[in-house]
């Protein structure tokens, strides 16, 4: 009779260190975008997808296009489906912080995504740095036209990368204009980051200016291709240089072909595999290495700021083609209009 009670209580242990070593339910993800029309952001989610799945996880995604009440409601859909841990991309870095706590007050951890989230408590932040995206994009521009006048066009005010490009652009050409080598004739942050205010924008400037225009230094594609709407709404093409392109597919194109452009890229595995681990890390209580802590206005957020690369012919295989931000047949095959 004692063994058999001796079997049964084997049997009860076992099974309950099984259920406690088993967690069947997955840990449920949730990411708003604040917007999907850049290249990066589908491939970002392909890649966050990709990585919390291969970590035990699965990932819900929900987009917006710069619709702030639509963002609201999403983060109430994601809270109501059930989610562990939330990734945000706001269209407000501002105005956020109520979803954060509302996050928060559910228990949900809370990751800001490349976009700081102000006045809140963050649990974390991943982010590249925007000073020396900044910095690459006046450096070139100098060294392109060490004298003259320049436009100077960032990101939205809200946006803590907007700000960091600023300085970063500043860092370089103060010197510069000091010496009265260089002289800005019009300097704006782009609500936003919308390529129509970016027009609107560099158009004014250039009508207004009552003088040439050497360079803007436009510092996103979005930003980018309104200037350029905008330079050749004056047919200045020849005569303005617009700089602060993405590696996107015209500029890849002139690199394999040996041209002098630039192109500040951000390396969208890496932050999206960092981001995915920091989740689960942060779901099991884990210490997490960061490299900085970022004021939001409210705290020191634990951050990792990752550097952003220059794109030239030795690495843009590994880093656009390989990673799938853009297909290399696609280069190949465009033909300027």
């Amino acid at each position: 009779m004692k063994v058999l009670k001796f079997i049964w209580v084997l049997i009860a242990l076992a099974i309950f260190t099984s259920s406690c070593n088993h967690n069947p339910e997955k840990v449920k993800v949730g990411i708003l975008f604040s917007s999907y029309k850049a290249s990066r952001w589908p491939l970002e989610n392909k890649y966050l997808e990709e990585k919390i799945n291969e970590l035990g996880g699965e990932l819900i995604t929900k987009i917006t296009e710069g619709d702030e009440l639509e963002q609201n409601a999403q983060a109430d859909e994601l809270f109501k489906q059930g989610i562990d841990v939330l990734i945000i991309i706001p269209v407000n870095a501002n105005n956020a912080a109520g979803i954060v706590r509302k996050a928060h007050k559910k228990g949900i951890k809370v990751i800001a995504y490349d976009i700081l989230v102000r006045n809140t408590d963050l649990d974390f932040f991943v982010t590249f740095t925007g000073v020396k995206a900044g910095e690459y994009m006046a450096e070139y521009t100098v060294k392109k036209i060490p004298e003259g006048n320049y436009i100077l066009l960032y990101g939205d005010r809200s946006d803590k990368n907007a700000q960091d490009i600023h300085k970063g652009v500043r860092n370089v050409l103060n010197p510069y204009i000091e010496k009265g080598k260089i002289k800005i004739l019009f300097e704006s942050y782009t609500e936003q980051w919308a390529t129509e205010n970016a027009e609107h924008l560099a158009a004014k400037a250039i009508q207004f200016s009552g003088t040439k225009v050497d360079a803007i230094i436009a510092t996103f594609n979005s930003i980018t291709y309104g200037a350029e709407a905008a330079v050749k709404k004056y047919n200045l093409q020849d005569s303005i240089l617009v700089v602060g392109h993405d590696p996107d597919i015209p500029v890849c194109k002139q690199i394999l072909e040996g041209k002098d452009v630039l192109a500040v890229h951000k390396t969208v595995k890496s932050i999206a595999y960092k981001t995915a681990e920091i989740v689960f890390q942060l779901v099991n209580n884990q210490k997490i290495e960061h490299n900085t802590f970022i004021n939001n206005g409210r705290m020191d957020v634990p951050s990792i700021v990752l550097d952003p690369v220059v794109i030239n012919k030795n690495n843009i295989q590994q880093l656009i083609f390989d990673e799938g931000f853009i297909k290399k047949e696609d280069v190949l095959n465009y033909r300027p209009e």
